[in-house]
């Protein structure tokens, strides 16, 4: 015969309102490379646009940059917070 282990609502609500050491990690990671990532566009952005003017290849390969690294941001808090939702 098996057993059912039946948890309580306390036990339950209890067991939610701690986030998981996964979930925090990931979170810290995220918030990190948000801010990192942002600091370092904006501090180059100027630069990059005055290179641009010489060569616009340089324009699109920081427009793809840019674009990419919204793409990895975008699913790097996607997983983070998906992570928070399965607990």
């Amino acid at each position: 015969m098996t057993q059912m282990h039946v948890q309580s609502v306390e036990e339950s609500a209890a067991v939610q309102l701690v986030p998981s050491r996964r979930f925090v990690i990931r979170f810290v990671v995220s918030s990190i490379s948000s801010v990192a990532g942002s600091i370092s566009f904006v501090l180059i952005g100027p630069t990059i646009s005055r290179i641009a003017v010489v060569d616009p290849s340089l324009e699109a390969f920081y427009v793809a940059l840019l674009a990419v690294w919204f793409g990895s941001l975008g699913r790097m808090w996607f997983l983070t917070l998906r992570d928070r939702n399965r607990q």
